[in-house]
């Protein structure tokens, strides 16, 4: 069983990671959820893992069995695509590179399916609940905590909880393995109830291929 917490994954690369974490700012509302809380982009990756290769696949539409999403799936959902801009290229395949060192499957391909979300506070970061995304791997990464309380990734294997994490600075990084533990993640409000306040997300699903 993988779960492995490593903060400020991203450090080496400050000024790549702060021009792709500005980007969240022009994230476009999910339409998928009534209450609008939630701003995503969403984009699809192949990574070679023996040769190092790292490129972007051609649009397609993102799809969940309603055996792993009882609330949005079973349908096909359209979403604007992440900029396709080099710094938030370069990102995410240094994310997906250093993920794949703990990932010990003798698989060379895998495909990557990437997710920007931005929670506006309050709001619920899993709607669908304690749940597992039908995938091999899912690392989520956090750009931004702004003036927020709440947010916390909890880890269930089978029935029973097993760790809460707090993902506290950019760059912090979780890497679950989905085929063996659930996750959520608790709900967040604003510590001043006046101000703008969010919680910023990439999360990355991996997949053999």
């Amino acid at each position: 069983m993988i779960i492995k917490h490593t903060k400020k994954l991203c450090h080496e690369l400050t000024d790549s990671f702060n021009t792709f974490s500005e980007s969240w700012n022009h994230l476009e509302t999910d339409p998928y959820v009534e209450e609008h809380y939630r701003k995503r982009r969403y984009a699809a990756y192949e990574y070679n893992k023996k040769a190092q290769t790292f490129h972007r696949r051609p649009y397609e539409p993102h799809y969940q069995h309603t055996v792993y999403n009882k609330v949005y799936g079973g349908i096909n959902r359209h979403f604007s695509e992440i900029l396709n801009h080099p710094d938030s290229h370069r990102i995410l395949s240094f994310i997906v590179e250093k993920t794949c060192l703990n990932i010990t499957e003798h698989c060379n391909t895998w495909l990557i399916k990437a997710h920007q979300f931005r929670i506006t506070a309050p709001g619920n970061p899993t709607p669908e609940g304690v749940h597992r995304d039908g995938v091999d791997y899912v690392s989520i990464t956090l750009i931004n905590r702004h003036n927020i309380q709440g947010g916390i990734n909890r880890i269930y294997h089978q029935n029973s909880s097993i760790s809460n994490i707090l993902l506290e600075n950019p760059g912090d990084t979780l890497l679950l393995n989905d085929r063996c533990v659930r996750h959520s993640t608790s709900p967040i409000e604003a510590s001043l109830k006046a101000q703008e306040a969010y919680r910023d997300v990439l999360v990355l699903s991996y997949q053999m291929m």
